[in-house]
């Protein structure tokens, strides 16, 4: 989950009993029990206040007892609030054990820029793995995605990226496997089977529908196949979805789940629930379920 509160219901308000915290480590088994991991980790230079500085983390990898996950570190431009006063200035790659949300170590990536970030969501095939990048988090205008790769799992690796023919080392050749939208479109890529699926909230708090994409290749072509439109939490406007993830749930359904937020942040610390994210199993459409 990109954006999300979680915690036991009922909720207080937060500054009661309720707090927000920028990140925080749950392992879910196969029977979708979740398990709260006890990880702490100072990511703040001395001095320096919470609010100003935090760390991202997006897609990543899993090898063995090691997940590697790309994170950006976001720094504050604008007054105290929600994530959209904040701008990713670096990106890093962290090594944590899954079993338990251990930090064992955070690197620079190869590409340390943010523009755009590489790894937002991350899939592989049996010899490489691809890292779907799009120029701002959540800023009018991310409307471009595009693609590197590096060898299966070595997220520490100098990337290659797509030009449109072929893979190149000049990041500045990239070009964008799939524009869409007015304000955003941020892809998130998956494996299904042997298929390449993807999802995205079309213009994530100003749109209604999410999308679901499919690609013979990792670099595209991208297609539409499918809609869905999420409830919002109030059922009306005062509310906005974003975010939309998925991954294989059976053969023919996906597990598909996105945030929830308010406009109005004061709508959120009254009543913290309407920030939690929803799930729902998506059953692909016969003409989706086999092309």
């Amino acid at each position: 989950m990109n954006d999300s509160f979680l915690s036991l219901a009922p909720n207080d308000p937060i500054g009661s009993k309720s707090t927000f915290v920028r990140n925080t480590a749950i392992l879910e088994n196969q029977q979708a029990e979740l398990s709260l991991l006890e990880s702490r980790h100072s990511y703040l230079d001395e001095g320096e206040r919470l609010l100003d500085r935090w760390w991202w983390f997006h897609g990543g990898h899993v090898q063995g007892d090691l997940l590697s996950v790309v994170t950006t570190q976001m720094v504050r431009r604008g007054p105290r609030g929600w994530a959209i006063n904040f701008e990713p200035t670096t990106t890093w790659i962290t090594t944590l054990q899954w079993r338990t949300g251990r930090i064992l170590k955070m690197q620079p990536a190869p590409n340390y820029g943010v523009s755009p970030i590489y790894g937002f969501s991350v899939a592989s095939d049996q010899q490489w793995t691809y890292l779907y990048g799009n120029n701002h988090l959540y800023g009018r205008g991310t409307t471009e995605n595009r693609v590197a790769r590096v060898p299966r799992g070595r997220l520490l690796a100098a990337p290659t990226y797509w030009d449109g023919e072929a893979w190149t080392a000049d990041a500045s050749a990239a070009i964008s496997i799939l524009t869409h939208g007015t304000f955003a479109c941020r892809l998130f890529v998956f494996r299904h089977g042997n298929r390449w699926l993807a999802t995205a909230k079309d213009d994530e708090f100003y749109g209604d529908e999410i999308l679901l994409f499919e690609a013979p290749q990792p670099t595209g072509p991208w297609r539409i196949i499918q809609g869905f439109t999420p409830p919002t939490k109030s059922g009306d406007a005062r509310t906005c979805t974003y975010d939309a993830m998925a991954c294989t749930l059976t053969p023919g359904s996906l597990l598909l789940w996105w945030s929830n937020n308010a406009y109005d942040e004061q709508f959120v610390h009254a009543e913290p629930a309407m920030y939690r994210p929803s799930f729902t199993q998506l059953t692909l459409a016969a003409s989706a379920a086999k092309l």
